[in-house]
């Protein structure tokens, strides 16, 4: 067997048909949209540690 008669369009067409290729890219979709949710919301809050200023009187820097 040649490799053009390996890689033949019919031969993919009848190994793989259009509702797998979109389920496959609906599972891939929703994996990564929730470790995208879930990575951006875990650190929503950021912290410093930086001096701003420090109070003469109460109620005032």
């Amino acid at each position: 067997m040649d490799i053009k008669s390996m890689i033949n369009v019919e031969n993919l067409k009848k190994l793989v048909t259009r509702r797998e290729v979109l389920v496959v890219l609906l599972v891939l979709f929703l994996f990564f949209a929730f470790y995208s949710v879930k990575l951006l919301g875990v650190s929503s809050t950021v912290t410093t540690q930086s001096v701003l200023g420090k109070y003469t009187q109460e109620g005032e820097l």
